[in-house]
């Protein structure tokens, strides 16, 4: 028979993966934002996100890497972001 800590922690779990999965925030913007932050700091374009400026100034909007769904274009939303993209962010600062 399963302890009460042991069902506790898998209740927890199951808890957790239901959030993520249904859209809700467990680690709130600010990780999230700095995983986009860095994804776009490491793409080596000019034009990474919707949201970027080009060279002239200008937003890039269509053009940008995201846009055209280039092979390297880097995530641009925190609504992008996995749980996988957080660890390894995590691993890593």
């Amino acid at each position: 028979m399963e302890s009460a800590r042991g069902v506790a922690s898998r209740s927890a779990l199951a808890a957790a993966f239901a959030l993520f999965l249904s859209g809700c925030n467990l680690f709130g913007d600010s990780i999230e934002q700095k995983v986009v932050d860095a994804a776009v700091a490491n793409y080596s374009g000019t034009c990474a996100c919707p949201y970027s400026t080009n060279g002239s100034g200008g937003v890039c909007g269509s053009a940008s890497a995201w846009s055209t769904k280039a092979p390297n274009a880097p995530i641009c939303y925190p609504s992008e972001v996995t749980l996988a993209m957080i660890a390894s962010y995590l691993a890593t600062h």
